[in-house]
């Protein structure tokens, strides 16, 4: 028998990761051009990549990175209010 997901959690709960995920994946979309982020054996290596240069591309990762951001902290905001 497959549960719906409201069942599943508590009522609103699904903002709340919603939310989170929103935040990381924005943050991660602006800073995965401008530092090289490196894993190695469970060793994170994070460096500033050196040839790094702004062009429309970028402007527009940065743009949707932080709209990303703006819909996570308003789905944090739904949770919390409600």
């Amino acid at each position: 028998m497959i549960l719906p997901i409201s069942t599943i959690y508590k009522r609103g709960e699904q903002m709340l990761y919603i939310g989170i995920i929103f935040i990381l994946l924005g943050v991660y979309n602006i800073f995965s051009d401008i530092f090289d982020i490196k894993i190695f054996f469970k060793e994170g290596k994070i460096s500033k990549d050196k040839c790094f240069k702004l062009d429309e591309y970028d402007n527009i990762k940065i743009v949707v990175g932080i709209f990303a951001i703006i819909v996570g902290l308003l789905s944090l905001a739904n949770y919390f209010y409600y």
